[in-house]
């Protein structure tokens, strides 16, 4: 599951990394994933305001968020496919204006409220800058990347984004972090 606040503490965005059952009812083609809004304060008690309805790309689960000022949502997408390798990929994605799916019982009857998505990096397009991986991959430098994190800012203003791969005490994988930087915008 992803879990993100926003930088004030005020909003707590969950998101699930596959589709419940009710909003795929077809196993061959995964439906969207739910995130859920939650409005409190810092070391308090939250409550859920609101869900959105985030599709993830083909074979991909959500297994982050950051969750910026104004609703800005990136959010990671990751996925593994035996003898291929590693996908990892990142989306800007924002609530604002998004439609509330609480009261929707299957995201499968509402295909358009998904949340808008834009492409901010997908790590197989990445130069490896000397990565080495431990099992077959186009591109050494995607594994099993699971965290996200907003780091300050880039000469220029960009943002920083951090992302960290976990090794699962396995042989094949490997454990790192990488250090990006772009736009990834307020909303």
């Amino acid at each position: 599951m992803a879990l993100a606040v926003t930088p004030d503490g005020r909003s707590l965005y969950a998101g699930m990394e596959g589709p419940l059952s009710a909003d795929s009812p077809d196993p061959a083609n995964p439906g969207p994933r739910r995130i859920i809004h939650y409005k409190g304060f810092s070391g308090g008690r939250y409550k859920p305001v609101a869900q959105y309805a985030h599709r993830t790309d083909p074979s991909l689960s959500l297994v982050e968020l950051v969750a910026l000022p104004g609703g800005g949502l990136p959010a990671l997408e990751r996925g593994h496919t035996e003898g291929v390798g590693n996908t990892i990929r990142v989306y800007r994605t924002s609530t604002r204006g998004a439609r509330d799916v609480s009261k929707v019982e299957s995201l499968a009857s509402v295909p358009g409220a998904v949340l808008k998505k834009r492409l901010l990096v997908d790590l197989e397009t990445c130069p490896p800058s000397g990565a080495t991986a431990k099992q077959p991959q186009p591109n050494p430098l995607p594994d099993n990347v699971e965290g996200m994190a907003l780091g300050g800012r880039a000469p220029g203003g960009r943002n920083v984004l951090y992302l960290v791969s976990d090794d699962n005490a396995n042989a094949t994988q490997t454990a790192r972090v990488y250090a990006l930087s772009g736009d990834l915008g307020r909303r």
